[in-house]
């Protein structure tokens, strides 16, 4: 009998230990970026002005010495701060020359002309023995892209200005144009672009670029190692597919509740002794599954959220005897209370149909209600534009 008792006892400690180490489990959310190929790809036409620094050049006037300056871009944002394009940039520049220059054939093998400038043949010379010359170029580079505000303050997919910085190497193509002889050089470029997102296919653009060459391209010896152009553009962006990144949370898993009861045991038919064992109850916690978000006065939802919806539908797959609530709201500054109802009712509405229509939700499984402006779940007036979906039993 002293035997079964202590077996008893010891199983009973065990079990204390067992759910101890139990109720201590942490449950994990992992996050992804869940995006396809084309999204956030885009071609960015540009145009400006252009003007290049090199010897005695500013000794021409404004006129003479900016250049008109066109790019045509196709690039990708990989993640919310980093992205990488392909520029093609060029048409002409405006140089200065003296009949007491140096000047070569061919920039790449070296050659010397001497002082015999063939580009004297096509333009005018000064009295004072200056002259201008015209360089015609294609510059080809691939430059690496940095989103400041989405590096130091975070990714907020409304976020309507950013400031990127860019850096990148390139192939550039001097066309043999009066007298400025042919020549294939590698170019350093740098950027500085302040980008305004126009909607969500459309952004419009102001950059800054330098360009940095090796002294020789244009065929004539300054004595610096190296000479630059810089630019200044306007332009717009085109994104194929959508703009932006969407986070994706995985549905947390049920809770387990272990809860203890007494379980009776009789030994020999003559002892009872009461055994503490668990019982697994498995509970769905009560959060938001999703947030969903309108302009103001529409009840139609912002492109680029098909995440939320995928959320639910895998959510409801998961959980197949659970349902869902569509809680509509209207910001404060919308309407009058009553409008504000109507519109919240139309935007839960709106979210409701779409999920029986597009996601093939059962219906049964979806309930609305419309709160307007009564409540305000957030404390951005803008976010308050909002069905929000929530799990319940």
């Amino acid at each position: 009998m002293k035997t079964i008792k202590d077996l008893l006892i010891i199983m009973l400690f065990v079990s204390t230990l067992n759910l101890k180490a139990q109720s201590e489990l942490k449950v994990k959310t992992f996050v992804n970026d869940t995006i396809s190929f084309l999204d956030n790809f885009y071609i960015e036409p540009a145009a400006g002005t252009q003007v290049l620094f090199s010897k005695d050049a500013g000794k021409l006037s404004a006129s003479q010495r900016f250049t008109p300056f066109y790019a045509i871009s196709a690039g990708k944002w990989f993640t919310p701060s980093c992205g990488l394009r392909l520029q093609a940039q060029g048409y002409a520049l405006n140089g200065f020359s003296t009949v007491e220059g140096l000047y070569i054939a061919d920039p790449v093998s070296g050659k010397v002309y001497g002082n015999a400038d063939p580009v004297r043949n096509y333009v005018s010379i000064e009295p004072d023995g200056s002259y201008r010359h015209y360089i015609r170029y294609v510059n080809l580079h691939a430059d690496f892209q940095l989103s400041l505000l989405n590096l130091l303050k975070g990714y907020k997919e409304n976020r309507r200005w950013d400031v990127i910085p860019s850096v990148g190497l390139g192939y550039m193509r001097v066309i043999k144009y009066k007298g400025i002889p042919h020549a294939n050089i590698i170019s350093t470029s740098f950027g500085l672009m302040g980008k305004y997102h126009l909607s969500s296919k459309l952004d419009i653009n102001g950059e800054l670029g330098a360009d940095i060459l090796p002294d020789q391209f244009d065929g004539r010896i300054a004595g610096k190692i190296y000479e630059n152009y810089c630019s200044a553009s306007i332009g717009i962006s085109y994104y194929f597919k959508k703009k932006g990144f969407k986070r994706t949370a995985c549905p947390p898993p049920p809770a387990i509740t272990f809860v203890p009861v007494e379980k009776k045991v009789i030994v020999r038919d003559t002892v009872v002794v009461k055994v503490p064992v668990t019982v697994e109850k498995t509970v769905i916690p009560k959060f938001n599954l999703a947030a969903i978000l309108f302009d103001a006065n529409s009840d139609k939802p912002l492109e680029g959220q098909d995440f939320n919806f995928r959320n639910i539908v895998e959510f409801l797959n998961q959980y197949p005897t659970i349902k869902i609530r569509l809680q509509g709201y209207a910001d404060e500054q919308t309407g009058t209370l009553e409008y504000n109802i109507n519109l919240a009712l139309q935007r839960a509405k709106s979210v409701y149909d779409l999920l029986l229509n597009s996601y093939h939700v059962n219906k049964d499984r979806v309930e609305i209600v419309a709160l307007g402006s009564a409540e305000q779940p957030y404390d951005k007036t803008a976010w308050n534009r909002v069905v929000i979906a929530v799990a319940v039993e």
